[in-house]
């Protein structure tokens, strides 16, 4: 493209202005968005023979420059760059004026007629290049040669006349639609305006670039956009030349190797069987953007105080605010660790991305960079050892890593691993760099990721150091200081040392180009990082908007704009998004880009952007350009903010008050949109269209099984993972998106559970069909009766069929749907003739003797090897906690029914159980005579209360969670601080064996029920007993207490149900009807009914008449009815329809949340099982 338009034999742009009759004809050179260029005469002045017109320049919708030249004498008249308002006016010299002409109006800008037939490839559609020819205009020719001789293999760009329409787009579409760009440098080349921005558009979206030299230069800072990289010189040389073919075989080379780089393959890393078990994150993209972002000089303090530090300390903080450079310090620390250490991993966690932000994934990868180091043969011996351990364990239907915790997994592998590490001469330094980047603060993510950084660190041995960096966010600094890091952070002398060799070697560069004083250098060096205040990111953007003045700026227009700065990020980002975005210009693909990209799960390409959002990829494009100071796109070709800081400003309402607030939720519901539309069009049978022959085949064993995945557009990869992460953040109901789950639902479900498997994220599909059943349930039934039943059967068969859908996606319509019950939702809609996916699909598996109904065992959790004698739920029915005659208290996940961690430090049977009310701490009583309180995300013991001389066979938490009470066979009722573990008070006055405590809502009033055949009512307070309940025959197995505490409710061996006057301790009336001895009882619907449980049956009870409900179940929910259900000999029954049986075997230990039962029976063949019963599906 290059310097087209000074050359005076091609076609010219023109712009036609009359005054008095007078036709002036101008070309101009300049670069558009697409609003145009408008020339207006505001005044003619005549000088002697000279005509100076008065021109209005108005030029919307870029900041870079416009030049205006004389089209005879070829000499620039006016250079435009932006500014504020957008309008220049100036004059415009012209001798030898054109004859004048009766035309008075002004004519629009068009393009001067072609008389060649040649025009470059139309970039309409989505075209694509190989290869894109970059050059000055000067040589053209030699281009046009090396052209003849690529086109051969590749397909190639050329401007061989000039670009049409709006040279900034074209120009941007060429460079982003070819895998490569050829620059041929010369001299003329570096000062072209148009090939200067050319290069740098392709070095800013990540283009390989081949080099080739025109002439001998010098090329200056041309060199540093493409360092290290061989270049072919052209200098002297033309097609006749001897060494002519030779050159452009070399050239060839260049773009074959650039282009086989460019290509998706899967990652070499793969075929290593570890890194194929663990995954492992590549940061190889991300570690050469710091090594190019680094200024050589700068950070040397932290080198110094770290080696300092690292001899007294095994962890430290790099602690500062947003924007200070902390990710390439980190960076450099890891290339600059001080004698006797060794780098044994690096991790830098990303907001935007769910590969970078997840605990688990800091771990695996963590694990298998330390298996790399040579030192560490015994800790990579373990991890392959494990690795087969766990291939075991899943080939036989067992859990594999992925279903442990992240805590779990840490252990396992890495304080296990390294702790058989025998000889270690050498300090390991673990780096983690942007804790606050791995989840917002208060999430399950972030929250791992610091406990175990706090409990575990102390379990690694010596030769282990751990350096993290992160902002100074109150859960990172709590946990860090109380693990007793080190801090570290820069002065402000050497922030601002820092920041003042970065702005000399930004500025550097144009300084020299423009001939620039060192006075005036250091002055506009001084003044800039003086106004940033310590905060690169600003000195950053500040720096980009100087680079971003035309060649022809001095120094006074550069101080000038320094001056202008306003100082603080907030002053910085509004003032060079309103020199983006002038105040009449369109700000609507700025919302839609910049928006999208603010609340993306994970990154994606300019491409697969423009497909999620349903644009033109030429509108994100140029909307990528128009944002490049707050948008970039990274190494691995995707569009991501430039810094965490942006997104903050820029989605926060009382910081960023102008039109360009970013409105999350609108953000949201665009993407959550367009991912269900994207979904509902791309969704198929077979998406990998592997041939028949591999149908049953296991993916590992299908030939370029990972070739094939890539296959998938990233977009629908995206679509298929976050379109429910999006949605659950769109509070308001949406018709048209119901509308279109409601179909994907009914009749591409199937299909969404295999694009999963193939991504090897089936496990994800249990959280992705469960929160959108909940979002298609809050919205009052807004969506069809058919999804919410279909939604519901999905989780059963995750559950179910989970293990075949993993190892072969195609599994969901052999297994899942012939084997799945007859008269299930799911197999009555795609079982049925109406429904059969488009293609290759064989008959389903004929099936005899199959259920006709679910099921009531959600799932079977194996584990406990005794007795189970205490379950309870969390109050988001998502965890269960089991106690066991095995002397551990486990955990489990409600919804897969899987085990999440084990928690072991009793010596004796675990007797009762029972989780806070935020679901942080776990507390079990045991035979041992002892209380203990559980980490529930760790599964660490916090603390053991001791004090009972007997079995501890009751505990309860109080509401605020701060304090414990315990009933044990020693008679006794002990009050404990949830904090300290101290005990508060005893209560004594019972004469035999405690069985049951509650503890009143307000917290003022302790139950306790006995084998004396008593309740108790305590002062919580005091201590004092407020009044002994008598009535039951024998003894007292359960006790709950009503929400406004006035009632109590107590289950006995007597087989009787007792309500009682809280108050007055009177009994109000005895519930029979129980065949044997009451084990549990429970107050539910807002203290309307009574749920009481016997070996044999449960009923429900209302509490104002101590009527029997028809043994009823009334489970309460979110929606504004509650659902019927009837047990009867086992039959569980909805409004009187048959829904499911509980096996006898199932019938044991009973505990009701919202909506599940939990049962846990006795051994059966050696094996100790828990089950737990949807009540709610429909």
């Amino acid at each position: 493209m290059g310097n087209a338009q000074s050359a005076a034999n091609t076609p010219q742009y023109v712009a036609s202005v009359v005054f008095d009759n007078v036709k002036f004809q101008l070309d101009y050179e300049h670069i558009d968005s697409g609003e145009g260029l408008l020339l207006k005469i505001r005044q003619k002045i005549d000088v002697g023979n000279e005509v100076d017109l008065l021109v209005e320049c108005s030029f919307a919708g870029t900041s870079l420059p416009t030049r205006i030249t004389n089209k005879d004498s070829k000499k620039e008249l006016w250079n435009l760059f932006n500014n504020s308002d957008w309008k220049r006016e100036f004059l415009v010299k012209r001798k030898n004026i054109a004859q004048p002409t009766t035309v008075v109006e002004t004519k629009p800008l068009v393009p001067m007629a072609s008389t060649s037939t040649t025009l470059p490839p139309a970039l309409t559609g989505d075209n694509s290049f190989d290869v894109m020819i970059s050059y000055q205009w000067d040589h053209q020719k030699i281009v046009k040669c090396i052209h003849e001789s690529l086109k051969q293999e590749f397909t190639v760009w050329i401007d061989l006349e000039q670009m049409h329409g709006h040279i900034v787009q074209r120009m941007y579409e060429a460079v982003s639609r070819s895998s490569v760009v050829i620059a041929c440098y010369s001299s003329k080349y570096k000062v072209s305006y148009n090939c200067t921005k050319e290069i740098s558009l392709a070095d800013f979206l990540r283009k390989p670039i081949a080099p080739v030299h025109m002439d001998k230069g010098p090329f200056d800072w041309l060199e540093a956009i493409a360092p290290g990289v061989i270049y072919v010189d052209l200098a002297g040389i033309d097609h006749a030349h001897r060494e002519w073919k030779s050159k452009m075989n070399t050239l060839a080379n260049e773009i074959r190797k650039k282009l086989k780089s460019t290509t998706m393959q899967p990652s070499d890393t793969l075929l290593d069987p570890l890194a194929k078990w663990l995954k492992p994150v590549n940061f190889a993209q991300d570690v050469a953007a710091y090594q190019k972002a680094y200024v050589e000089g700068t950070r040397t303090w932290l080198i110094q105080k770290a080696h300092q530090e690292f001899l007294s300390s095994r962890v430290i903080w790099l602690n500062g605010g947003a924007g200070v450079g902390k990710s390439v310090m980190t960076w450099l620390l890891s290339q600059n660790l001080p004698s006797g250490f060794v780098l044994g991993s690096r991790f830098f966690c990303r907001h935007n991305d769910t590969l970078k932000n997840n605990t688990k994934s800091v771990i695996l990868t963590t694990a298998y960079q330390l298996s790399m180091v040579t030192a560490l043969r015994e800790f990579k011996s373990h991890l392959i050892e494990l690795m087969k351990f766990y291939e075991t364990e899943v080939a036989n239907n067992r859990k594999g890593l992925s279903d442990l915790s992240a805590a779990d997994i840490f252990t396992k592998l890495i304080v296990a691993g390294l702790n058989k590490v025998t000889s270690m001469c050498e300090k390991v330094v673990i780096l983690i760099d942007a804790l606050d980047e791995c989840g917002a603060q208060g999430t399950p993510e972030r929250s791992d990721l610091l406990n175990i950084i706090q409990t575990e660190s102390s379990q690694l041995p010596e030769f282990v150091c751990l350096f993290v960096s992160g902002r100074p966010e109150a859960d990172i600094y709590t946990s860090l200081s109380n693990l007793g890091a080190l801090e570290l952070s820069p002065s402000q002398e050497e922030n601002l040392q820092d920041l003042r060799l970065y702005v000399k070697y930004r500025l550097g560069g144009l300084w020299q180009r423009n001939q620039s004083s060192a006075e005036k250098l250091s002055e506009a060096g001084v003044l800039l990082s003086n106004k940033a205040a310590g905060v690169f990111i600003w000195a950053k953007l500040a720096c980009d908007c100087i680079d971003n003045l035309p060649i022809s700026a001095t120094e006074e227009d550069i101080l000038k704009m320094i001056h202008e700065f306003e100082s603080g990020l907030d002053g910085m980002l509004t003032n060079v998004l309103r020199d983006s975005y002038p105040i009449d210009s369109s700000t609507e693909d700025y919302h839609a880009v910049v928006g999208a990209v603010c609340v993306l799960q994970q990154p994606l390409s300019v491409e697969s952007l423009a497909k999620l959002l349903s644009i033109p990829v030429s509108r994100v494009n140029v909307a990528v350009l128009r944002n490049r100071y707050i948008l970039t796109i990274n190494s691995m070709l995707l569009v991501v903010v430039v810094h965490k800081s942006i997104p903050d400003f820029l989605t926060n309402p009382t910081r960023c008050k102008d039109r360009f607030y970013i409105d999350k939720e609108i953000g949201n519901l665009r993407l959550a949109r367009n991912c269900f539309s994207t979904l509902n069009s791309e969704l198929k049978f077979n998406i990998l269209n592997v041939e028949e022959k591999f149908f049953y085949t296991p993916h590992a064993d299908i030939p370029n099984f990972e070739g094939l995945v890539l296959s998938i557009p990233d977009h629908v990869h995206y679509a298929g993972l976050y379109a429910t992460s999006h949605l659950l953040l769109v509070k308001e109901t949406r018709k048209g998106i119901l509308e279109t789950i409601d179909e994907i639902v009914s009749t591409k479900l199937l299909y969404w559970m295999e694009l999963l498997s193939v991504m090897s994220r089936f496990s994800d599909f249990v959280g992705v069909s469960a929160a959108l059943l909940a979002w298609c349930s809050w919205n009052n039934g807004s969506s069809k009766t058919l999804t919410l039943r279909l939604l519901s059967d999905a989780k059963r068969v995750c559950a179910q069929f989970g293990v075949p859908i993993s190892v072969c996606a195609l599994q969901v319509y052999w297994s899942a749907l012939p084997f799945s019950p007859v008269n299930s939702t799911f197999h009555q809609t795609f079982a049925s003739a109406k429904w059969r996916p488009k293609g290759k699909y064989p008959a389903l598996l004929q099936t005899q003797g199959i259920a006709t109904q679910w099921s009531p065992c959600l799932c079977t959790c194996e584990g406990h090897t005794a007795f189970v004698y205490a379950v309870v739920i969390s109050n988001d029915s998502d965890r269960i906690v089991s106690g066991s005659g095995d002397n551990t208290v486990k955990i489990w996940n409600a919804n897969t029914g899987k085990e999440i961690r084990t928690l072991t430090g009793h010596t004796g049977s675990v007797y009762a159980v029972a989780i806070s009310n935020d679901g942080d701490r776990i507390v079990s009583g045991s035979l041992d005579n002892t209380v203990k309180i559980w980490n529930a995300n760790t599964g660490k013991e916090v603390l053991t209360l001791a004090g009972h001389t007997g079995s501890v066979t009751a505990v309860a938490i109080s509401n605020d969670g701060d304090q414990i009470v315990s009933g044990s066979y020693d008679n006794t009722v002990k009050i404990w601080t949830a904090n300290t573990g101290k005990e508060i008070r005893t209560l004594t006055g019972h004469t035999r064996e405690v069985n049951a405590v509650a503890i009143s809502n307000d917290g003022d009033r302790i139950v306790s029920g006995s084998e004396d055949s008593t309740v108790k009512i305590w002062d919580a307070n005091t201590g004092k007993e407020i009044r002994t309940l008598t009535g039951h025959t024998r003894e007292v197995n359960a006790v709950a207490i009503s929400n406004d505490g006035d009632q109590i409710v107590s289950g006995s061996w007597d087989n009787t149900v007792k309500i009682w006057n809280a108050n007055t301790g009177k009994e109000i009336r005895t519930l029979t009807g129980h065949s044997g001895e009451v084990t549990s009882v429970a107050i539910i619907n807002d203290g309307h009914y009574i749920l009481s449980k016997s070996p044999r049956e449960s009923f429900v009870w209302s509490m104002e008449t101590g009527e029997q409900r028809n043994a009823m179940i009334f489970i309460g929910s979110s929606s504004k009815e509650s659902s019927c259900f009837t047990i009867d000999s086992g039959w569980v029954k909805e409004n009187e329809e048959l829904r499911f049986w509980i096996p006898f075997e199932l019938r044991g230990i009973t505990v009701i949340s919202d909506t599940r039962i939990v049962s846990f029976p006795p051994p059966v063949d050696g094996y100790v099982t828990a089950a737990f019963i949807d009540v709610s599906f429909g």
